[in-house]
């Protein structure tokens, strides 16, 4: 049969009222993960879902699902999602899109009096973005069984606040079980990049995702004063800093364009005017699609640290703080999501994420595949962060027609299909 359409103004005024929660100026929100703005998103998503006839349960580390029954409950659900939570001055559409496209999909469902064979759940996951609490897709990585609940409970933000008892002040430490049983995961996301803009293109078809290393560096000097100290008696952590950021820089461009080397953070003691700097930390990590050259990328990454540490007089630490093996997404569910686009005639790609994802850590246990819609400018995690309308409902409905085939339909309008 030939299915409706979603509503793209309803789509739209979702995100739009969803926006409204954790607002700061330019257009953007915060809502860090387990916060008093996460509770308020939080409420609104499962007041939306409980009007659109769906029960709602919440797991131990705050995943919260959203359930619309199948003809045959006992299957397995197609499960439909992506995050509510945001970087400190994040956008309106980064995670948001994925969860509210899975609810329109079952607003959508519920206008046209289809009953799907297995049941769809939404998805809501806890701390994708990872800047309150470490690491990244951390609700994720725990119903996926790579990190213990116990240990997700325990991550402390940096006012020593857990997790755990986070969730439980803001109502959202659930009681559900953590074990993820599902036919099928789809996550919708906004680009994060310009690729798509920049070539005119719908839709993207994310294959997989890059693997990724990263280190938080530690690099230890000697504090003196600058205006008394000769350079070549010197032990300035800042300088080997500044030293080790340009040859990384420099090992991402060799890999380019399939691997990513960064320095992103960078914290420097005692960061005062008139002292060589005695202490640099900062955050490095480097991605690759391919695993042999991502191991090369790692071990010429060390390489780097130790050889300007020990020309700059250092001591260094080098800890590995987040390890994620390139992912390969489902055939079926990839080729379902690429029928779909096809048949509504939409310009679309083949990609790689670069970017983490709750659905990277998820296809490891569940079948899985995510699209991204374009992103202006390529500009995320700001609040200047946008995507146009019509975009959001191309994705959508890509999304609406993969879950249904995946989930089979049973009943349209009280007839058997």
């Amino acid at each position: 049969m030939k299915l409706p359409r979603i509503d793209g103004e309803r789509l739209w005024s979702a995100h739009m009222a969803m926006a409204q929660v954790g607002r700061i100026e330019g257009d953007g929100v915060c809502r860090l993960a387990a916060s008093d703005e996460d509770r308020a998103g939080r409420d609104l998503f499962a007041r939306w879902c409980e009007e659109a006839g769906l029960s709602v349960r919440v797991d131990g580390i705050g995943n919260m699902f959203a359930r619309r029954p199948g003809r045959d409950d006992t299957l397995a659900p197609v499960l439909i999602g992506s995050h509510l939570d945001s970087q400190p001055t994040g956008g309106r559409f980064d995670g948001a899109f994925g969860v509210l496209s899975g609810l329109e999909i079952v607003r959508t469902l519920n206008d046209a009096g289809i009953e799907t064979e297995a049941p769809i759940e939404i998805v809501n996951w806890t701390n994708e973005e990872g800047c309150r609490f470490q690491p990244s897709s951390l609700g994720a990585e725990v119903a996926a069984g790579h990190i213990a609940l116990e240990a997700g409970l325990a991550a402390e933000d940096e006012n020593g606040m857990k997790l755990g008892a986070e969730l439980d002040r803001i109502g959202y430490r659930g009681n559900a079980g953590i074990a993820l049983s599902a036919r099928a995961y789809l996550e919708g996301h906004i680009e994060q990049g310009p690729i798509l803009e920049e070539n005119g293109e719908d839709v993207g078809i994310v294959q997989g995702s890059m693997g990724v290393n990263a280190y938080s560096v530690t690099l230890m000097g000697v504090e003196a004063h600058t205006g008394t100290t000769p350079v070549t008696r010197r032990k300035d952590a800042l300088y080997a800093a500044a030293r080790c950021i340009t040859e990384v820089r420099a090992l991402a461009e060799e890999f380019e364009p399939d691997g990513r080397a960064t320095v992103a953070r960078l914290l420097v003691e005692p960061n005062a005017r008139s002292v060589v700097a005695s202490k640099v930390v900062f955050t490095t990590d480097c991605r690759h699609r391919s695993p042999a050259s991502l191991e090369e990328m790692s071990r010429r990454l060390r390489q780097i640290v130790d050889r300007i540490s020990t020309e700059c007089g250092l001591g260094y630490t080098m800890t590995p703080y987040w390890t994620v093996p390139p992912r390969n997404f489902d055939a079926d569910c990839v080729g379902a999501l690429e029928a779909a686009a096809s048949a509504m005639g939409l310009r679309q790609r083949r990609m790689v994420s670069g970017a983490g994802h709750d659905a990277i850590p998820i296809s490891a246990v569940v079948p899985t595949a995510m699209i991204f819609v374009p992103s202006r400018g390529g500009v995320s995690h700001h609040v200047s962060e946008y995507t146009a309308p019509e975009h959001l409902e191309a994705g959508c409905n890509v999304l609406f027609q993969a879950a249904v085939r995946l989930a089979g339909i049973a009943d349209v309008g009280g007839r058997r299909a």
